[in-house]
């Protein structure tokens, strides 16, 4: 299920979710905070240089029904929108046992790496819904859209805002111009952005046209959903001011290299639990020279601990590597 890696890349932060709807011009970040999600082949709608924060993806088994026939090709040729591609963290939707086994084999086979994995399947999945607002009682019989799914996440993991590009209620792929493909789940989609919109307002932002509510939806709206809610994780609340840290862990932050120990400022809504922690403002900055980094090594070996390089062979393997960024080096 989606874990704390999926929060630490969306929460409190402006999220872009990609979708693979036929779009006039490749999606690029309106700012530089401002987290990638793509959905499916909507990874085709990013400029080729930029980092995938989040790949959120169908994953489906060589025995799944779903892609027989022509939908075997279609589901392939989605997987291919990502070959050569790197992302931080891949979130795989799965059906049976079998799908994310075949899918990443898939993956790895045309090239496309990630720094860390989810697996969701279709009990999560529905409960991340519910747990967000997008899903209620009148929605059991109709299955929302890995597109759909993924903003509603992120509002479950505690993204600022939710922006949606390459949504569309016609049919065709941006990787398939000129082939009208019908798109499913509308029903369920157009009930889930109507509630999202009720209960984050201005938080969402998108360009997709919705009839109102109607007030017999509204009502079932108000009832418990029989899918119970997955508690969103818990993140620290961050202040609304520039404040000191100390590095948890080797990252980059302000352009600049952090190893553990510097004390330095960050703008509000740039904490990250996992790398750093708050000190006081009267604590004095610190930043550890490539020199000083280079005796501490040494004083290492001589304690008999053999310290590993990274692979880009100038900085120490941290000891505690934070799986929920993926990589050697976080960026902030």
């Amino acid at each position: 299920m989606v874990t704390e890696a999926f929060a630490a890349l969306v929460a409190d932060r402006p999220v872009v979710v990609v979708g693979a709807a036929p779009i006039e011009a490749l999606v690029r970040r309106t700012t530089v905070d401002e987290a990638i999600v793509v959905v499916n082949g909507g990874i085709a709608s990013l400029e080729p240089d930029i980092e995938v924060d989040v790949w959120v993806l169908n994953a489906r088994s060589a025995r799944d029904a779903t892609i027989a026939g022509e939908k075997k090709h279609l589901h392939r040729l989605m997987l291919e929108q990502g070959a050569g591609r790197r992302v931080r963290l891949l979130v795989l939707l799965t059906k049976d046992d079998h799908a994310a086994a075949h899918t990443r084999q898939a993956l790895t086979q045309q090239g496309t790496t990630w720094g860390a994995v989810d697996e969701v399947n279709q009990d999560s999945r529905r409960a991340i819904e519910a747990g967000a607002g997008a899903r209620t009682p009148d929605l059991t019989k109709h299955a929302l859209s890995a597109g759909m799914f993924a903003a509603a996440a992120c509002f479950w993991a505690g993204a600022e805002t939710v922006r949606l590009e390459g949504f569309s209620w016609r049919g065709g792929y941006q990787y398939l111009p000129g082939t009208a493909i019908s798109r499913g789940h509308e029903h369920g989609d157009k009930r889930a952005l109507a509630l999202l919109g009720d209960r984050y307002g201005a938080r969402l932002v998108h360009a997709l046209h919705l009839p109102p509510l109607t007030q017999e939806s509204l009502a079932m709206a108000t009832r418990p959903s029989t899918h119970p809610a997955i508690p969103a994780p818990e993140t620290p609340a961050q202040p609304q001011r520039p404040r000191k840290v100390r590095a948890l862990k080797l990252l980059q932050y302000g352009l600049r290299r952090r190893r553990p120990g510097d004390v330095f400022l960050i703008a509000p809504g740039h904490f990250r639990t996992r790398q750093m922690e708050y000190v006081s403002d009267a604590t004095p900055e610190r930043t550890t020279t490539p020199a000083e980094a280079g005796r501490l090594a040494e004083a290492q070996v001589l304690a008999t601990k053999t310290p590993q390089l990274q692979p880009n062979a100038a900085d120490l393997v941290d000891d505690t590597p934070d799986l929920a960024r993926p990589g050697n080096l976080d960026v902030i």
